[in-house]
């Protein structure tokens, strides 16, 4: 009697639901433990004891660790857990331009520019520091164009754009709900710009711009502090262990900024509070491609959106002009790009 051939199984549909599946049940195990972890350490230790190191207190508390570890290693397998950092590039183009805050000059030139850009952007892993809240690091650093004065013979103080260089470290203090974190954010950091003229490009003859004297080099140091709010396409705690904290779907910040390139002398001594800005921008990345190798769960590979920033005169009745920036960006995440490569 002639038996049939074995026919080998091939990685179909329901194998695929299957991994997700167990994906899943993976990330649900994981997030059961790392939230009753806290919950059984107090227990135990209010009915043993704070002082009290007993053997059954060890095994419970161990048991949990064991369980959370054996979660995180499944999970890492399946390339969902990520680095203890996050580190993404951006590049795309920068509409920039100066106005409002001209006073009589309002039919000024605005000596705006449309150029690239690019910008690398790391993050730390976030530590809980309790309550809800937790504590990350960054360091960002790139080349884009930012906001200067310039004057003329025939013209006063006129807001311009230049490209140039720009490296900062920041720490944030966060607290977040289902999918959306707020947090506080402080930034300290400098940024280098050319004190070479400028030119505008849409007079006719073309006219010459000298960048404002008020006794500052190319260098400058810049201090900001706000408020920033990030709304993810998945739960933050999720976010968190794929450390794809720079990815929000949506994120948009409001602060309040001490720009020294704008000290208070020479060219700009008639100006209320020049270093004092008021920042608010946004960005919205609603195109991604995510890491189908990952089960399913998006892990974030590449965005594209774009966004709106605006830096005006914190107060006083003679301000500083204002200027505002339109971005359309590409922002990769290398840290995902580098395991998809392998």
């Amino acid at each position: 009697m002639q038996t049939a051939p074995v026919v080998p199984e091939t990685a179909g549909p329901n194998h695929a639901a299957s991994s997700d599946l167990k994906l899943r049940q993976l990330l649900g195990t994981y997030r059961a433990v790392e939230q009753l972890e806290p919950w059984v350490v107090w227990s135990v230790g209010w009915s043993v004891g704070w002082s009290d190191k007993s053997q059954p207190a060890s095994a419970l508390t161990l048991e949990l660790a064991s369980l959370k570890a054996a979660a995180l290693a499944a999970l890492a397998a399946d390339r969902v857990v990520g680095p203890r950092y996050d580190v993404v590039i951006e590049g795309g183009v920068v509409d920039a331009e100066g106005g409002g805050d001209l006073g009589p000059s309002v039919n000024a030139p605005r000596l705006g520019t449309t150029s690239a850009f690019v910008r690398l952007e790391v993050e730390t892993a976030h530590l809980d520091i309790g309550a809800g809240w937790d504590a990350g690091l960054g360091f960002q650093v790139g080349w884009q164009p930012m906001l200067t004065m310039t004057t003329s013979a025939s013209r006063p103080v006129l807001p311009a754009y230049r490209d140039g260089f720009t490296t900062s470290q920041s720490f944030r203090f966060a607290k977040s709900s289902s999918t959306t974190e707020t947090a506080i954010v402080g930034r300290v950091g400098a940024t280098r710009l050319s004190l070479a003229p400028v030119l505008d490009r849409n007079s006719s003859p073309n006219q010459l711009f000298a960048i404002a004297d008020n006794g500052i080099a190319e260098w400058a140091l810049v201090f900001d502090a706000g408020v920033d709010f990030r709304w993810y396409d998945r739960d933050v705690w999720l976010e968190h262990l794929a450390a794809q904290t720079l990815e929000p779907l949506v994120d948009v910040h409001v602060g309040l900024r001490h720009d020294q390139r704008f000290h208070r002398a020479g060219d700009l001594s008639e100006f209320d509070d020049p270093t004092g800005r008021l920042v608010f921008g946004f960005m919205v990345n609603p195109i991604r491609i995510t890491d189908r190798g990952a089960g399913g769960i998006g892990n974030t590979r590449l965005t594209f959106g774009g966004g709106f920033e605006f830096e005006g005169a914190l107060r006083g009745p003679t301000r500083l002009p204002s200027g505002f920036r339109i971005v359309l960006a590409g922002r990769l995440d290398l840290p995902r790009a580098w395991t998809a490569g392998k």
